[in-house]
């Protein structure tokens, strides 16, 4: 995978999810899929999802965070994301339409 090639984070393994329409927006890379790290423990998995992102070398511009696995990952992986980057893109799945659909979060204050 070059870096000109957008990413569409996980934040865990989501083999049991449908994640074709993700592809769309670009190449799945699964964060901390492996990891022993728990949400209960937010210093650790915050240590490790910032050793991550850091590793796959996260672009707030072009890459994606796909709103799919546990909501406490979640969560805890969008809230330490957005005190990270000022806008971030998200997919967010669509039952009715069996699709993800970008979504652009933004911190900014108008």
């Amino acid at each position: 995978m070059s870096k000109t090639d957008a990413q569409v984070l996980f934040i865990a393994d989501s083999t049991r999810f449908d994640i074709t329409s993700a592809r769309k927006f670009g190449v799945p890379v699964y964060l901390m899929a492996s990891s022993a790290s728990s949400p209960f423990n937010p210093e650790g998995f915050f240590e490790e999802l910032d050793a991550e992102i850091t590793r796959i070398g996260f672009d707030p511009e072009g890459d994606f965070i796909a709103m799919t696995g546990p909501a406490v990952h979640m969560a805890l992986f969008v809230a330490f994301m957005v005190r990270r980057y000022d806008a971030l893109n998200l997919l967010i799945f669509d039952a009715r339409s069996s699709k993800y659909r970008k979504r652009r979060l933004s911190m900014e204050q108008k």
